[in-house]
């Protein structure tokens, strides 16, 4: 099974940065140039450096400053929006991703839905509006993580029951990172199968020790502080909800407001 391509579009109102591979290839370690934009960004002192013409009235000899009829600054980020957005199309014409996920500052994203070509629409998983163009490409992990399937089970169901329920739910990825209460053979064999490395610390009382990647394993800080925003939410935190459907349908709303914070 392919998995798919997601390319990750970071920008404000003159820096951009398309993240083509994110983490390095697990054999050669090597990962894809980010392909980078860059434009003079200009103030508006400095745009709207000559003054505007005068208009004089049908009557008399008064004569008034003309308006300008549109925001140069504006124009000049639509501009900039639409020369990313041209190399993606031509690229998912090419067919180099199938997915792609945005993340710019409020006020350039806005330019680039206005922009958007309907099908490069379709290929767009996630939006976010935040400014995250001076964020390192191995760093981006920790500001992107947000939750994507969710479950509920009783407190006497073990983790390793419902963790291949939950990642069927996704697509097929380079790797898993997970505590040691994941740690299942069967999980393990079935992750092997799927082409997953399974980056999970073995049990002590485990007669092989599986070897893991250790410092991959420290991004798993990121699940951790996904269920701690969760928990920001005091119906969730103390779990106020006894009937099942009423705490699921607030864990959604809350992991709905997640995703644009």
């Amino acid at each position: 099974m392919r998995t798919n391509r997601t390319w990750i579009l970071i920008a404000d109102g003159s820096h951009g940065r398309i993240i083509r591979q994110l983490r390095p290839d697990a054999e050669t370690g090597d990962r894809l140039d980010d392909l980078i934009f860059e434009i003079d960004h200009k103030k508006l002192s400095e745009i709207m450096a000559d003054r505007p013409g005068r208009s004089v009235t049908a009557k008399g000899t008064r004569r008034s400053a003309m308006e300008y009829h549109s925001d140069p600054v504006q124009e000049q980020e639509a501009r900039f929006a639409g020369m990313m957005l041209d190399t993606l199309m031509r690229a998912y014409a090419a067919q180099e991703f199938d997915r792609i996920v945005v993340v710019a500052e409020p006020r350039m994203l806005g330019a680039i839905r206005l922009r958007l070509p309907p099908t490069l629409r379709r290929a767009i998983v996630k939006e976010i509006a935040k400014d995250l163009t001076k964020l390192p490409p191995q760093d981006l992990y920790r500001a992107l993580g947000r939750p994507h399937v969710l479950l509920l089970t009783p407190g006497n169901v073990h983790d390793c029951k419902v963790a291949r329920l939950c990642i069927e739910a996704l697509p097929p990825t380079a790797q898993l990172v997970a505590d040691k209460g994941y740690d299942s053979q069967a999980l393990r064999e079935w992750l092997d199968e799927r082409g997953t490395e399974a980056v999970i610390p073995p049990r002590r009382n485990r007669k092989v020790q599986y070897e893991y990647d250790r410092a991959v394993y420290k991004q798993r800080n990121v699940i951790e502080r996904m269920f701690c925003r969760l928990k920001d939410w005091r119906r969730l935190a103390t779990r106020f909800d006894r009937n099942i459907k009423n705490f699921m349908g607030a864990v959604a709303l809350a992991a709905a407001v997640i995703w644009w914070l």
